[in-house]
């Protein structure tokens, strides 16, 4: 896109490159518009997000809300390379027949039967 315009960038790559106030000006600008949008995620499917794969709730939450929404759902909040959302996906026929044979199928906002 850049040569299509007739532009020349020179690629540098730095360790640290924070310490060039326009490297921390679009990490600061990119962390907020990525806490924004992890927001209006939230508010949107009843849940709050995690900031990362790392949290140890990430899978049962993950879950959750596949039962809720579909796992389309997983295409707008999640990676769907990283290995986490493998891992929901995988787990995810266990869960359902867990709260279907529990009775608790409301509680996760999916119908209380299945076919």
């Amino acid at each position: 896109m850049v040569r299509e315009k007739g532009l020349q960038v020179t690629l540098v790559q730095r360790i640290h490159a924070e310490g060039w106030v326009v490297v921390a000006a679009a990490s600061i600008l990119a962390r907020a518009k990525f806490v924004q949008q992890l927001e209006q995620f939230s508010r949107r499917i009843g849940k709050t997000l995690p900031k990362g794969a790392s949290d140890p709730a990430i899978v049962a939450i993950g879950r959750e809300i596949v039962a809720r929404h579909g796992k389309e759902i997983l295409a707008e909040i999640a990676k769907l390379h990283f290995k986490i959302t493998e891992m929901i996906l995988q787990s995810l026929k266990e869960f359902q027949s867990y709260v279907y044979k529990t009775g608790i199928a409301s509680r996760f906002g999916v119908p209380t039967s299945h076919t």
